[in-house]
Parts: structure tokens; C-alpha cells; sequence
């Protein structure tokens, strides 16, 4: 009976190790793995550094839009994480992140407000009185010491990193969309859909940041999240443009009236796209 024992034994072990083997492939497939993050950050701060550095160069609006971008996609990560910034040397880093993004958001708004104005009024561009001058200098003065901070950044996120799994996404995925649903529908001031535009970013970046095996799993239709993303940064960018002619006195009223109503119409699209957020932001599949 030993015998007979001992060698079901040695004729199960190859098929269990297999189905062992096997188990261990599926249950990888459905994490998205310390590893796999840490290099996607690693791939973000080298990112962050050239297009830093190539703006500091040649002064070109792309790239610091570009540094922006990646910059967006590095927080994702930190909202992900639900870092904690309480301590004294983390603090000191994200304090010094978040006056830099500042910086680059007012020459980048700066830009954006000179386009504005040239396709509305290009018989007035002489009078444009673009403030970048200042936070161009500054930027320029510190790049060295701004690229420091991103790898300090950088090295905090990685630290902070650990493995999720496709049910734990999931979860967070949904948690999110529901609350942007509730607030879409009790929603009392015009500011708050910015602040939920913020949210719905993170949610893009994050998705995206996930591998593609991961992302066929998950019941989110990325492509209506940034539909109502980029219908809500539309109205944004143009009352923003607004409120700056407005300040600078660079707008006759006939234009204001137009922009005005233009404006209103970008808001109420927004809204519009916003109806029924839950139910259209999730779906059987991402895509």
C-alpha cells in the first residue's frame, strides 16, 4: 500500500506543479505589480526632467505643456496611493511640487489667454498685456533645483508603491464614479465642476497608467470620461479667458456679449454631458 501510495505521489507531483504554475500566471495577470509601477514612475520622472529642461532652453508653450501633462499623471499616482504628505521631509517636497506646478499653470494660462485673444480680437493684438515675463524668470532661475524636487517626488511615490489587484481597482474605480455622480446631481456652484474635472483626470491617468490586461477587466468606458473631461476644460479655459479681457479692459462689450454667450453654451454642454454620470461612465468592458 506505501508503494502504491508513493508513486500516486510521484505521478500527481508534474500535474500539481503545473496546476500551481497555472493558478500563479492567472492571479499575476489580474495584479498590477510593485514593479510595473515603479518603472512606469521611473519612465514619468525622466519624462518630467527633459521636458523641464527643454522649456528652460527654447522657452516653447509645448513643452511646459507637456511637463504639465506628465506632472498630472505622476499625481494620479499619488491619489492612487493616498500618500501621505503629513511628515516633515515629504511635506516639504510636495509643498515645493505644488508652488511649481502654480508657477507653470499661470505661464501656461498666460498662454492660452494670448491665443484667446488673437482668434477673437486679432486687429487688438498690439494691445495684449501678457504677465509671463516673472514666473518665466523664476522658473529659469531655480530649473536645477525644480528637477531635484521631481526626483524627490519621484522616489517618495516609489516608495509608497505596492500591488493592487484587478478587485481592488475595480473598487476604486467605482467608488470614485459614484461619488462624482452624486455630486453631479447636487451640484450648487459652477466651481465645483472644475474640482470634479480634477477627479475624472486622476481616473483617466490612472486607468491609462494600468496594463492592458488589467484594463480589458475593468467596467469603465474611458472614452466618456474624457468626453465630459474635455467638455468641462472647454468651458473652463474660455471663462478663465473671459474673466482675465474682462480684468485687463481688452474687450469691447459687442465681443464680451459673444464671449458671454459662448461661455454659457460650453457650460450648459457640460452639464448636459454629465447627466446620468454613473450609468454611462461604467460599463461591461473598459475601452
Amino acid at each position: 500500500m506505501r508503494a502504491v501510495s508513493h508513486a500516486r505521489r510521484i505521478l500527481c507531483a508534474p500535474y500539481l506543479m503545473r496546476a500551481v504554475s497555472h493558478a500563479r500566471r492567472i492571479l499575476r495577470a489580474e495584479v498590477f505589480s510593485r514593479k510595473e509601477q515603479r518603472a512606469a514612475l521611473r519612465q514619468l520622472g525622466m519624462t518630467l526632467q527633459l521636458h523641464f529642461l527643454a522649456y528652460c532652453l527654447h522657452g516653447k508653450g509645448e513643452d511646459l505643456h507637456r511637463w504639465r501633462i506628465a506632472m498630472k499623471r505622476v499625481r494620479a499616482f499619488h491619489a492612487l496611493y493616498a500618500l501621505d504628505t503629513s511628515g516633515k521631509k515629504s511635506g516639504n517636497v510636495a509643498r515645493q511640487l505644488r508652488l511649481l506646478y502654480r508657477q507653470t499653470g499661470r505661464i501656461r494660462q498666460a498662454e492660452l489667454n494670448q491665443e484667446a485673444l488673437k482668434r477673437m480680437m486679432p486687429e487688438r493684438e498690439d494691445r495684449q498685456k501678457m504677465d509671463k515675463e516673472s514666473p518665466d524668470a523664476t522658473l529659469l532661475r531655480q530649473s536645477a533645483r525644480a528637477n531635484h524636487w521631481v526626483r524627490q517626488y519621484i522616489r517618495l511615490l516609489r516608495a509608497a508603491s505596492r500591488s493592487f489587484t484587478k478587485r481592488q481597482l475595480s473598487r476604486h474605480f467605482r467608488s470614485k464614479i459614484r461619488e462624482l455622480h452624486k455630486k453631479f446631481r447636487r451640484m450648487h456652484a459652477v466651481q465645483e465642476l472644475h474640482d470634479c474635472r480634477m477627479v475624472i483626470k486622476n481616473l483617466i491617468y490612472q486607468y491609462q497608467a494600468l496594463p492592458r490586461r488589467i484594463q480589458r477587466k475593468l467596467a469603465l468606458k474611458l472614452s466618456y470620461l474624457q468626453e465630459v473631461e474635455e467638455a468641462i476644460g472647454q468651458w473652463h479655459d474660455a471663462a478663465l479667458a473671459l474673466e482675465w479681457g474682462v480684468a485687463q479692459e481688452l474687450i469691447d462689450r459687442a465681443v464680451l456679449t459673444r464671449l458671454e454667450r459662448e461661455s454659457a453654451g460650453l457650460l450648459e454642454l457640460a452639464l448636459k454631458k454629465t447627466r446620468n454620470f454613473e450609468a454611462r461612465a461604467e460599463g461591461s468592458r473598459g475601452n
